[in-house]
C-alpha cells in the first residue's frame, strides 16, 4: 500500500478532495469498491449508492460555504451529512429505554 501526502488549499477540504480521489480512480477501475470507500472513509455500499445518486442526477459532492472543513452531498437544498453512525443510533436507542414488546410497537405502527 502506497502512502500521499498532499497540501491542499484552504478552499478545498481533505473529505473533498478524497471523495473525488476516490470517485475518479474507481470510474477508471484502477480500485474496488471496497478500496474507493476505504479511501474516501466510507462504508462500500455508501460509496457505491452515491455513486448510483450522482449518476442518476439526485445528488452531487460539494463543499459547504460556512465550513471549508465540511464538504456533504447535497439534494437541492437539502445537505446529506455523511453515513448512518451505526454507533451513535446504539446511543439513541439505549437513551429511548423502549419497554414494550415488538409485537405490540409493530401493531401500533399498522392502524
Amino acid at each position: 500500500m502506497n502512502t500521499l501526502t498532499a497540501t491542499l488549499p484552504d478552499t478545498i477540504s481533505s473529505d473533498y478532495a478524497l471523495w473525488t480521489l476516490a470517485h475518479s480512480l474507481y470510474e477508471k477501475n484502477d480500485l474496488t469498491l471496497q478500496q474507493a470507500a476505504s479511501l474516501a472513509g466510507i462504508a462500500p455500499t455508501y460509496f457505491r449508492r452515491r455513486l448510483e445518486d450522482i449518476k442518476a442526477g439526485r445528488f452531487q459532492f460539494v463543499q459547504t460555504e460556512n465550513s471549508l472543513a465540511n464538504s456533504v452531498f447535497t439534494r437541492g437544498n437539502h445537505l446529506l451529512n455523511k453515513p448512518f453512525d451505526r454507533k451513535r443510533f446504539d446511543e439513541l436507542i439505549e437513551q429511548m429505554d423502549i419497554q414494550e414488546p415488538l409485537d405490540q410497537l409493530l401493531g401500533m405502527l399498522t392502524k
